[in-house]
């Protein structure tokens, strides 16, 4: 059992679509080389924290049900998860090429005063057709990944599938409060 050709695949994937956004970012001129080499250094660090940090996040919501139960049982299916929403994240870029939509709105939100004036920029928000496509594409990746995350992690432990779905909120939890702490 290999970690590494897991993880390659899932760097690679990730590195292809920050390379894309990136690049997309130098035509329209909008990112500099000194921006360029920060964004792609810190999506490197973030991937490879991402590709350790969720599946072993989960395992250990696995490990209440089942003690005897092996990290890479949960490794792989976890990181293949993390490749199909990265998949899902591309298509999302390429969707808001051909249907962009304004996110001034969603600064707007966070500057309200009043939570009658942050729903009306929401409304506004969702108006927009790209936002409205963004937001299925989003809804359908959260869906699809945890399914998928399920599934995998269901299959190869041999552990029923509620177990995995309470470990994948244990780790949402946790990478939740891991946030919460890096921001104050």
């Amino acid at each position: 059992k290999e970690y590494f050709p897991v993880i390659k695949r899932f760097i690679l994937f990730y590195i292809f679509y920050i390379a894309v956004v990136l690049i997309y970012g130098i035509i329209i001129e909008e990112t500099t080389l000194l921006g360029i080499t920060k964004v792609f250094i810190f999506s490197l660090i973030n991937a490879i924290a991402t590709v350790f940090l969720i599946p072993s996040l989960v395992h250990l919501g696995v490990l209440i049900f089942k003690r005897e139960s092996k990290l890479f049982d949960t490794f792989k299916p976890m990181v293949y998860s993390l490749i199909l929403a990265v998949v899902y994240l591309f298509i999302s870029f390429i969707v808001s090429l051909i249907i962009p939509f304004d996110l001034s709105f969603l600064q707007n939100i966070q500057n309200a005063t009043d939570s009658e004036t942050a729903r009306k920029f929401v409304v506004d928000f969702l108006k927009q057709p790209g936002a409205i496509a963004s937001l299925i594409i989003s809804l359908t990746m959260l869906i699809h990944v945890v399914i998928f995350s399920i599934n995998g992690v269901s299959k190869f432990q041999k552990i029923k599938r509620w177990k995995v779905f309470v470990s994948l909120i244990m780790a949402g939890i946790v990478l939740f409060l891991i946030q919460l702490v890096l921001v104050l």
